[in-house]
């Protein structure tokens, strides 16, 4: 991974897999910006936590779009091409609040415009 890491030893106090409930909220995988990333979705309040797989500071972005005000997580994103694919996943769910690692919350999100533009933007790296 990118960025200024320091090498450290963690052990979890408990594992989750996809599915997985802790309380209301249904463990969802979102590699990307990191390969282990998940999101906590809440279906009855319509509410995902989705850490570093999108941001809201400087426009909603995905990690690994870099963003002009705003460029940090994509900096350190591990793959775009599995940040897209977990934000199209999150995108079929029904969100009425969004909360993020980075920004504000954001009510009724609209995702199409960041997947659209790091879609686009991953392409045009390929060319």
């Amino acid at each position: 991974m990118r960025g200024g890491f320091k090498e450290v030893e963690t052990r979890p106090d408990i594992m989750v897999d996809e599915h997985d409930e802790i309380g209301s909220l249904k463990v969802i995988n979102t590699p990307g910006h990191t390969p282990g990333s998940i999101s906590l979705y809440d279906s009855s309040h319509k509410i995902i936590i989705t850490g570093d797989a999108f941001q809201t500071k400087g426009g909603l972005a995905i990690a690994g779009d870099k963003r002009k005000f705003f460029p940090f997580p994509a900096f350190a994103t591990w793959s775009k091409q599995t940040a897209l694919q977990s934000a199209e996943k999150i995108a079929h769910l029904q969100i009425d609040c969004l909360a993020t690692g980075h920004g504000k919350l954001l009510m009724n999100p609209d995702f199409k415009p960041a997947i659209k533009r790091l879609d686009n933007k991953i392409s045009e790296e390929k060319n």
